[in-house]
């Protein structure tokens, strides 16, 4: 999806023998993305920097994220942050910025699913248990 609402311009080498790939918005007409994103000479995201394009008033926001440069693992690493700051120009004029430093990312099996209580059995009598006959007491399930 993010190649529907951004286009990728031509790369400009580093000194590491990486890319820096800019991207700009497919349309003027609407809010888009500009910025760019830094890649190792294996193609491993290094970083992104990104600024919000709006029409008047312009919201003058934006952010980066640093992703790690050595894997723990011969696996693809997973885009998980090490750090990152996003920023915004508030109403009286002062900018707002909130940084995050992360130590250690913990990632199980399901992680992309919110944990939810699980749902009581139904009761031979036909009503949900702890909720009396025909009471489901998990309604939002």
């Amino acid at each position: 999806r993010f190649t529907e609402h951004q286009r990728l311009r031509a790369p400009a080498s580093t000194e590491g023998g990486g890319w820096i790939l800019p991207f700009c918005p497919t349309r003027s007409d609407r809010a888009g993305l500009e910025g760019h994103l830094e890649l190792s000479v294996d193609t491993l995201l290094l970083r992104v920097e990104w600024r919000f394009v709006t029409g008047e008033p312009d919201e003058d926001a934006g952010g980066w994220a640093r992703f790690p440069t050595n894997p723990a693992s011969a696996d693809p690493p997973m885009l998980l942050p090490l750090e990152s700051m996003i920023w915004r120009r508030i109403r009286d004029g002062r900018m707002q910025r909130r940084a995050q430093w992360y130590e250690v990312w913990v990632v199980t099996p399901g992680d992309s699913v919110p944990f939810l209580p699980e749902r009581p059995i139904p009761s031979a009598q036909g009503g949900a248990q702890g909720g009396g006959p025909g009471v489901d007491p998990w309604p939002f399930l």
